[in-house]
């Protein structure tokens, strides 16, 4: 049994940024300790969306509705209408995602927002994990990605492959020790940010299915 506990910093909107400067008073940030069996049943959204010129738009959302998880994904590719793929996820499913999204992955421990060199056309990308108490937890960047990037998109992708597929994949990830650098968390929070630069397609070596 998962005895974990994670230090989450979430972020709540609470109204609209004041004009003309002064406090800004439209978000609320904080720390929360939660163990592992209350964090799994806190997650009521996942979202992610990743967009670049070339490549087009795919957004992935899952929504736990009235006991009914519902996985959509869709995609617009340059010069196409786009399509949406969906899903309804078992509890099995759905609460395996959300142990690897933290215990494997550690997204709670993600910069909150990733930049790299400037390239034309580059990559943009945002994941938001909504707790049932309204509280966010936020990530994103441009052109640059944690070093867990490779695990993280298989593991979302992995979500729409076939049943018979899924044993197969193969995930291939960047070594744990070859980050570029480290920065220093909201409030005093500790944590290393390791980067890939965006210097080609990211998706050219993120999965293989044999």
């Amino acid at each position: 049994m998962n005895t974990q506990t994670y230090l989450l910093h979430t972020v709540r909107d609470i109204g609209e940024p004041r004009r003309g400067g002064g406090p800004n008073n439209c978000r609320r940030e904080r720390l929360c300790r939660i163990d592992h069996k209350t964090l799994l049943s806190a997650v009521r959204r996942f979202e992610f969306t990743r967009r670049s010129y070339f490549e087009g738009h795919d957004r992935v959302t899952i929504e736990v509705q009235n006991g009914c998880v519902m996985a959509t994904k869709n995609r617009v590719a340059m010069y196409s209408r786009g399509n949406a793929e969906r899903r309804v996820l078992s509890k099995r499913e759905w609460e395996r995602f959300i142990d690897r999204l933290f215990s494997e992955l550690q997204l709670h421990t993600w910069a909150p927002d990733y930049r790299g060199r400037a390239v034309p056309d580059g990559a943009q990308w945002s994941v938001t994990v909504t707790l049932g108490t309204g509280e966010q937890i936020r990530t994103g960047g441009c052109n640059a990605f944690p070093t867990c990037w490779a695990a993280f998109t298989g593991c979302v992708n992995e979500l729409f492959l076939p049943a018979d597929a899924q044993s197969s994949l193969r995930v291939c990830e960047t070594p744990a020790d070859g980050g570029r650098r480290s920065e220093t968390g909201s409030q005093g929070m500790q944590s290393k940010y390791r980067y890939l630069e965006f210097t080609e397609d990211p998706d050219a070596f993120l999965m293989a299915l044999e």
